[in-house]
C-alpha cells in the first residue's frame, strides 16, 4: 500500500468493524486517494456499496478459521468458515467482475493458502477453504480468458507469516 498512496490512484480500504474503520481512518486521513469503508463480507448492505464503485484492482483477501480436529469442529463453524473464506469473496469478486467486464479492463486477486495444497493438522477447516478458493479461482481465470484478454484473474497462495492470524488460527478451538 505504501507504494501507491502518493501515486495517482484511488484506492479503497475496508475493514471488518466500525472499531477497526475508526482506527484505519486515522492512519490514512492525511491523503486524499484513500477511502475507508465497513465492508463486513457477510453484510448485504455493507457488499452492495461495491456496486457503486470503479474498481481496477481488487484483492480478495477476507478470511477466519477455527482451530479444532475435523472430527470435533462443530459444523456450524465449518460452515461460517466456508461462507467467509469463500462464498463471500466470489460473490464481492462477482460483483466487481460486472463492471470490469462492462469496461473490458480489471483485475482480481484471489488469497489462498499453501494449505489448500497441504492441509495441516488441526486447521483442516480453513484448509479446505483454501483449496476451494484454488478450484474456484483457476475455473474462473480459465472462464474469463474466453470473454476478455485484459481481465486477469490472479491466485496468490502465501505460506505462513507472522501476522497474529495464523498464531490466533493455531491457538484458538472453536
Amino acid at each position: 500500500i505504501k507504494k501507491l498512496l502518493n501515486k495517482n490512484y484511488k484506492l479503497y480500504l475496508t475493514v471488518h468493524t466500525n472499531e477497526e474503520l475508526v482506527k484505519i481512518k486515522e492512519k490514512y486521513i492525511k491523503y486524499k486517494n484513500v477511502e475507508c469503508f465497513k465492508l463486513d463480507v457477510l453484510n448485504k448492505e455493507d457488499k452492495n456499496k461495491l456496486k457503486s464503485l470503479d474498481i481496477d484492482i481488487l484483492i480478495s483477501n477476507a478470511a477466519i478459521s477455527y482451530g479444532g480436529s475435523i472430527s470435533e469442529l462443530p459444523i456450524e463453524k465449518l460452515r461460517e468458515n466456508f461462507e467467509v473464506n469463500v462464498f463471500s469473496n466470489f460473490e464481492i469478486a462477482q460483483i466487481v467482475l460486472k463492471n470490469m467486464i462492462k469496461k473490458d479492463k480489471g483485475k482480481i486477486i484471489m488469497i489462498s493458502s499453501l494449505s489448500g495444497l497441504v492441509p495441516l493438522k488441526f486447521i483442516g477447516g480453513y484448509s479446505a477453504t483454501k483449496a476451494s478458493i484454488i478450484k474456484l479461482t483457476e475455473t474462473l481465470r480459465s472462464e474469463i480468458k474466453l470473454i476478455s484478454k485484459n481481465i486477469k484473474i490472479v491466485l496468490v497462495e502465501p505460506g505462513m507469516y507472522h501476522t497474529g492470524f495464523n498464531q490466533y488460527m493455531l491457538e484458538n478451538k472453536y
